[in-house]
C-alpha cells in the first residue's frame, strides 16, 4: 500500500490524563509533521515505509500491535532529530506509561485512516503534572472539568464544565450520540449539546438536560423512550416533546421520566407494567403526566419502575413490583404508592428492580430484590419494604448500577456494595460483598454513577475514574480489559481544544 496524501482537519483533542496513552507522532517543535516511517527501529518492529494502522484495526506491514508494543517502543520509534515517524491510528493504545498529550487528530481524504500528531512542546508525565493545557503546557489539573458522570449499562457519559458532552462505551443504538452505531472506547463528543446541565442514562438510550428546561434524548427508541412522538432510533439527540420546564431528569430501560419546575413528574416510553404511572399500561412516545404527583423534587427509573422523593420527604413508587421495587409490599401498581417508613427522604435511586434512598440523617435504606447483597443489609432477603444499609451514616450521594449500589460520604471515600463478578465494588476483588466495602484509593469523590457492571466516580478536581466491567470499553480507557480497582489515571476528553 502506497503512502497517502493527507490533509488536516481542525478536529481537536485534549487527553487529560488517561492511563493508556494514545499512539502519537512526535512532531518537531513548534511544527506539526506527517511522514512515512523513515527510520526502522527494532523494538517497534516497524519498516520503512509503512503505511498507517486502518480505523478498524487492521495494521499495515510491521505496523504497533497494541498488545505487544509498549510505550518505550512508540518512543523508540521517533527518531533522534524528535521528527515525526509516521506513527499513526488513534484507536492503538499502550499500556507501557502514563504519558499525556495534547493531541490534534486529523482524518485523511479516504474517510479510514487517522493519524494523531503532539500539539503540546512538552510530554507530561506522572512525576511532574498531569495535564497538557490548551498553551501547551504541563498543569497539575484539567482545563475544562467534568461537572456530573452518568452509566448507562454498558456506556457512560461526562458533561463538561462548558456545557458540553462526551460519551463512551458501547455505541450500538446510538446511545453515544455523536451520529454513529459504532462502540468506543474513549470518549467521543455528543452532537449538538452545548448548554447541558445534567445527564441521564439508561439501557441504550441517553438525556440531557439543557439549561433552558429542555430535554434531549439520543439512542434506542423502540418503545417510544426518546420522547419525540416516534419510535425511530437516532444517533443524535432530539427534543423530547412537550417538556420545557424540567428540572431533573431520569431514564430506566425503556423509558424515561423528568421532573418539572412546578413538582409534575412526566414520563415516556415503555409502559407494560405501568411504568408511566398515568394509571394505564398503554405506552406513550411523548410525556404524559404522572398521576397524583404535584410536589416531586427527585425521579429514579429502574428496569420497568420509577420512584419520586416529594417535598415532605416520602418516597412514591409505581409500575413492576415483582421483587417489591415499590417498597409497600403490593403487586404491580400504574399509579403512584407511597414506599412505607420513608419519610424524610433526599434523593432516590433505582436498580434493575430495587430502590434505595439517602435519609436526612445520611443512612440509605433499600429495597427490592437481594439475591447478590444489592440492599446491603448483610442478607440476599428479598425484601418488599425497606431496610437499613449496614454501617453507612454519612452518605452524600448513592447510586444503583443492575445489580450493585455504591455511595460517596461525607469525607470523599465511596462504598459499593453487592454483585461484583467484574469487579464493580472497586475493592480489588471480584467477590460479591452483602455489606458495603470501600472503594480503593478514592476520597475525593463529589458524584457517582452505576452502569449494569461497573461504575465511575467524579473527583473535587473536575476528573473521572471508573472500574468493572470494559468489555464495550464503557471505562473510557481505551482498552477492553476488566478493572477491579478505579484506573490510576483519569479518563480522555474530546472536545476540548488545542492552540
Amino acid at each position: 500500500m502506497s503512502p497517502r496524501t493527507r490533509k488536516k482537519h481542525p478536529n481537536n483533542f485534549i487527553l487529560i490524563g488517561a492511563t493508556i496513552a494514545m499512539v502519537v507522532a512526535l512532531a518537531v517543535t513548534g511544527t506539526f509533521a506527517f511522514q512515512t516511517l523513515s527510520t526502522s527501529p527494532s523494538t517497534a518492529g516497524f519498516q520503512s515505509g509503512d503505511t498507517p494502522l486502518l480505523s478498524d484495526g487492521n495494521a499495515g506491514n510491521g505496523a504497533f500491535d497494541q498488545s505487544t508494543d509498549s510505550l518505550e517502543a512508540i518512543r523508540d520509534a521517533v527518531d533522534a532529530s524528535g521528527n515525526s515517524d509516521g506513527i499513526t491510528a488513534d484507536n492503538f493504545y499502550s499500556t507501557g506509561g502514563n504519558l499525556r498529550y495534547c493531541l490534534k487528530k486529523t482524518l485523511d481524504s479516504g474517510g479510514t485512516i487517522y493519524e494523531t500528531s503532539i500539539n503540546c512542546n512538552l510530554m507530561c508525565d506522572s512525576t511532574d503534572t498531569k495535564y497538557c493545557s490548551s498553551n501547551g503546557e504541563c498543569i497539575s489539573s484539567p482545563s475544562v472539568p467534568i461537572t456530573a458522570v452518568a452509566n448507562g449499562d454498558n456506556h457512560s457519559c461526562a458533561l463538561l464544565s462548558g456545557g458540553t458532552v462526551n460519551c463512551w462505551g458501547a455505541g450500538g443504538n446510538g446511545q453515544l450520540g455523536n451520529g454513529t452505531a459504532a462502540t468506543s472506547y474513549i470518549p467521543v463528543s455528543v452532537s449538538g449539546i452545548s448548554t447541558a446541565t445534567a445527564m441521564a442514562n439508561s439501557t441504550n438510550h441517553s438525556c440531557a438536560l439543557l439549561s433552558g428546561g429542555t430535554v434531549k434524548c439520543w439512542g434506542l427508541n423502540s418503545s417510544g423512550q426518546l420522547g419525540n412522538g416516534t419510535t425511530t432510533s437516532s444517533t443524535t439527540p432530539v427534543s423530547v416533546s412537550g417538556i420545557s420546564t424540567a428540572t431533573v431528569i431520569a431514564g430506566g430501560a425503556s423509558h424515561s421520566c423528568a421532573v418539572l419546575s412546578d413538582g409534575v413528574v412526566k414520563c415516556w416510553g415503555s409502559n407494560t407494567y405501568g411504568q408511566l404511572g398515568n394509571g394505564t399500561t398503554t405506552s406513550s412516545t411523548t410525556p404524559v403526566s404522572v398521576s397524583g404527583i404535584s410536589t416531586a423534587t427527585a425521579v429514579a427509573n429502574g428496569t420497568s419502575h420509577s420512584c419520586a422523593v416529594l417535598s415532605n420527604g416520602t418516597v412514591r413508587c409505581w409500575g413492576r413490583n415483582n421483587y417489591g421495587q415499590l417498597g409497600n409490599g403490593t403487586t404491580d401498581r400504574t399509579t403512584p404508592v407511597s414506599v412505607f417508613g420513608i419519610s424524610t427522604a433526599t434523593a432516590v435511586v433505582s436498580g434493575y428492580y430495587y430502590s434505595c434512598a439517602i435519609l436526612s440523617d445520611s443512612t440509605v435504606k433499600c429495597w427490592g430484590l437481594n439475591n447478590v447483597g444489592q440492599l446491603g443489609d448483610g442478607t440476599t432477603t428479598t425484601s418488599s419494604t425497606p431496610v437499613s444499609v449496614s454501617g453507612i451514616s454519612t452518605a452524600t450521594a448513592v447510586a444503583n448500577g443492575s445489580n450493585h449500589s455504591c455511595v460517596i460520604l461525607s469525607n470523599g471515600a465511596v462504598k459499593c456494595w453487592g454483585q461484583n463478578t467484574y469487579g464493580q465494588l472497586g475493592d480489588g476483588t471480584t467477590t460479591t460483598s452483602y455489606t458495603p466495602v470501600s472503594v480503593s484509593g478514592i476520597s475525593t469523590a463529589t458524584a457517582v454513577a452505576n452502569g449494569q457492571y461497573h461504575s465511575c466516580v467524579l473527583l473535587s478536581d473536575g476528573i473521572v475514574k471508573c472500574w468493572g466491567a470494559n468489555h464495550n470499553g464503557q471505562l473510557g480507557d481505551g482498552m477492553t480489559a476488566t478493572r477491579t480497582t478505579p484506573s490510576s489515571q483519569p479518563i480522555a476528553l474530546s472536545n476540548q481544544s488545542c492552540p
